[in-house]
């Protein structure tokens, strides 16, 4: 008994996590790239799926791994959450979300989340990190990861074209997009 509340804890306190890719079309399914060597990754995209509770024992843990795999991913111009496995989130998990969505807004990128159920949606309401909404098809929160992954997509896309237009001000600098509002 002793060794199985061992095993809980260091689950709960190391979460599991796996960045996603898209293995079938129609309709869509992503799964984790590492189990799923033929998912194709989405340009400009950062699909992750979060496996625990966000909480006071891993929040900084989640948040130093986001981190990471944004600075691996300089191309990434939307990045979805999924959190449908994400049970419980405390103000300290939700403070890990706002840091990690500031984070994404420093560097020119977008968060989106997906699957994560009401109460951890209330919590970050309750701390003012997000705002209510009725029509959750805008986000940054999605009912479904497809509608999160399609608005992430046209996000993207739309980085791309204005990235490629030989006629605009924008430009990539050190892997993130600049824009004429920034001083070019």
């Amino acid at each position: 008994a002793g060794m199985s509340m061992v095993l809980v804890l260091q689950k709960a306190v190391v979460p599991h996590g796996a960045v996603l890719g898209q293995i079938r079309e129609d309709p869509p399914v992503y799964r984790n790239i590492d189990r799923f060597p033929d998912a194709k990754q989405l340009a400009g995209v950062l699909i992750y799926r979060v496996d625990a509770p966000l909480f006071f024992a891993n929040a900084d843990l989640w948040r130093d791994r986001m981190h990471q795999l944004l600075e691996e991913s300089p191309k990434t111009v939307s990045v979805v959450l999924h959190g449908g496995a994400v049970a419980h989130m405390d103000s300290t998990g939700a403070h890990a979300v706002e840091s990690f969505m500031k984070e994404c807004q420093r560097h020119k990128r977008e968060a989106f989340f997906a699957e994560f159920n009401g109460p951890c949606r209330d919590m970050l309401e309750r701390m003012g990190i997000t705002k209510s909404k009725e029509d959750e098809s805008e986000g940054p929160f999605f009912l479904t990861l497809h509608d999160a992954v399609e608005k992430a997509k046209r996000v993207a896309d739309s980085h791309s074209v204005i990235l490629n237009d030989p006629t605009s001000c924008d430009h990539l600098e050190g892997g993130h997009a600049v824009t004429a509002a920034d001083e070019c």
